[in-house]
């Protein structure tokens, strides 16, 4: 017997599992527990040691060890301007918070400083130096942290970067290609335990926390948006993974204002302590629509066989000419500014001229939210008929006949989105109304 037969058979696993959730609140996804021996190889073979004695460190709590594993464990998808958007957002709305102090910034769970660069080169496009903004990335993971510090970075992390900033930004030495000084100057790197140890900084005007959470069981990540929640200055804003949006409003986190619908923040004139973790109360929004940015939104489970009502995608877009957008672009841009019909007309006239899905899913997602779940329903049906294998349009299904109480047709819609998945590389972007990866579409999958 394998040294890998032996520990799956050994019955080791779910406490190593349950050492790792203890020691850092991270929570295994389904995939990630089969992937979790082959693992704990790689790293005794780094390690120089063996796979049963490095097991046993762990079990028996020796820190190195657990930080060993946890460092190939959490380390996820990560470019420059991910999501740039609602990047954008933030840091719009972020100068009007600090008045004369100097801008403080923080990238919770940044893995290799994409992220954190990132935003350090939107706020150097707007004036910013070293002595007027700081950005602090931090994350669990040491390899992580080391990479980030070397900020030397391969091409595919510039997939999201355009050439004009690249050439703004960036520059090539001896050792690869990385931020140019002046941006470097803005951020620092720590590392840190998210779950166990208390924020790295307070009087924060800003914090990227984006699909980090999903990686915590629900009791870690509810007191680590409480202690983000101290960490920000009244009034300091939060970005969060669509996945996550649902976690901050529990904390007592209220959506930003009509116009920079991306963003949450920490009420201006609340009470200093946020939502008790663990208890979800109904949250404040200081505007009356959300933002779905994401299809994943849809995936949120639901306490009550009655359809949720279904946000608007209000994200503001900058005013274009109609000729200036591809149809579809179009079409997003009228839901963003709330001009659902419009929206609705475009999508179905392209829909069916140029039967693409993708429009018959943005049609669903307007029908759903003028409450009309049957055309939502046939719309969906619509996509798949013309890609039967579209995983979104197979979870977009999942959610509405869990809305409409039929578990059964649910449930079969939900195997057939993980089924859409299986064996795709978590980086590779899906057939969608908003760009989404597969690793993202599936962490969803696996918590609904």
């Amino acid at each position: 017997m394998t040294q890998l037969a032996a520990l799956s058979a050994s019955g080791d696993l779910p406490r190593v599992v349950q050492a790792l959730c203890d020691r850092f609140g991270l929570r295994l996804s389904v995939q990630g527990r089969q992937q979790l021996p082959a693992l704990l190889n790689k790293v005794a073979e780094a390690s120089g040691t063996t796979l049963p004695a490095l097991v046993q460190a762990v079990l028996s709590g020796h820190a190195p060890s657990l930080a060993a594993v946890v460092d190939r464990a959490v380390i996820g998808e990560t470019y420059f301007f991910r999501h740039r958007e609602q990047l954008e957002a933030a840091v719009r709305a972020a100068p009007l918070l600090h008045g004369s102090a100097r801008l403080m910034v923080w990238s919770a769970g940044c893995s290799f400083g994409d992220e954190a660069f990132s935003v350090a080169m939107l706020l150097h496009e707007r004036g910013y130096d070293a002595r007027s903004a700081s950005v602090l990335g931090t994350d669990v993971s040491s390899l992580a942290i080391a990479a980030a510090r070397t900020a030397v970075y391969g091409e595919w992390s510039f997939r999201g970067v355009d050439a004009l900033s690249r050439a703004r930004h960036f520059e090539r030495d001896a050792a690869g290609e990385g931020p140019r000084p002046q941006v470097r100057a803005l951020v620092e790197f720590r590392q840190h335990n998210l779950a166990s140890q208390s924020a790295p900084v307070t009087g924060v005007h800003l914090v990227l926390c984006r699909n980090v959470l999903i990686y915590f069981e629900p009791g870690a990540a509810a007191r680590v948006l409480a202690r983000i929640y101290q960490a920000l200055v009244p009034g300091g804003l939060l970005t969060v993974g669509p996945a996550e949006q649902p976690l901050a409003e529990a904390a007592g986190f209220e959506w930003l204002p009509e116009g920079e619908g991306l963003v949450l923040r920490r009420p201006l004139a609340a009470s200093s302590h946020p939502q008790t973790p663990g208890v979800v109360a109904p949250a404040r929004r200081s505007a009356p629509a959300r933002p779905v940015w994401s299809q994943t939104t849809a995936l949120r489970p639901q306490t009550t066989n009655a359809p949720a009502p279904r946000p608007h995608l209000s994200t503001p877009a900058p005013s274009a000419p109609t000729g200036d957008l591809d149809p579809l672009a179009e079409a997003r841009h009228a839901a963003r500014r709330g001009d659902l019909e419009v929206a609705e007309r475009l999508a179905r006239a392209l829909a069916t001229q140029r039967l693409l899905p993708e429009a018959w899913l943005l049609v669903s997602m307007m029908a759903e939210q003028r409450g009309d779940l049957a055309a939502a329903l046939e719309a969906t049906r619509r996509a798949l008929y013309l890609e039967p294998g579209m995983p979104l349009a197979h979870a977009a299904q999942a959610a509405l006949f869990r809305h409409l109480g039929q578990s059964a047709e649910s449930e079969r819609a939900l195997r057939n989105a993980i089924a859409g998945v299986r064996g795709l590389d978590d980086a590779q972007l899906l057939r969608g109304v908003e760009p989404l990866t597969v690793g993202a579409l599936r962490r969803a999958l696996e918590q609904s």
